[in-house]
């Protein structure tokens, strides 16, 4: 199962650094609805696009010039989880903390990722 989780894994963290100033610095345990991590899988696919597009940019960028495409990034991001359906930003990131901690969670997640995924 792992392959599956290394492809979230990209989206995963670069939303657990965007969010990490709103979590708590433990994640809470909840027993999430397959609905809910629908939601979350299709709020990580949204993610992972907008990375994939300014993955080159980043590369190629230093200095403030990055820091400002960074700054960029996080705000696409930000609207993308705000603007899905049946998540939140704050939810995103609880369940970015709970995979990491609870590898049942990871497998589900990474499943739906596998199913929801355009092949």
């Amino acid at each position: 199962m792992r392959p599956m989780l290394s492809k979230l894994a990209v989206p995963l963290f670069a939303v657990s650094l965007l969010v990490a100033g709103l979590l708590p610095t433990q994640a809470q345990s909840a027993d999430y609805s397959q609905a809910k991590l629908e939601a979350f899988v299709k709020a990580a696919l949204h993610v992972e696009a907008i990375l994939n597009r300014w993955k080159p940019q980043i590369a190629n960028a230093e200095g403030a010039q990055k820091e400002a495409i960074k700054r960029q990034v996080n705000s696409e991001l930000q609207t993308a989880i705000n603007q899905a359906d049946g998540i939140t930003l704050e939810e995103y990131g609880q369940i970015v903390q709970a995979t990491r901690n609870d590898q049942a969670l990871a497998q589900r997640v990474g499943k739906i990722y596998t199913d929801m995924k355009p092949k």
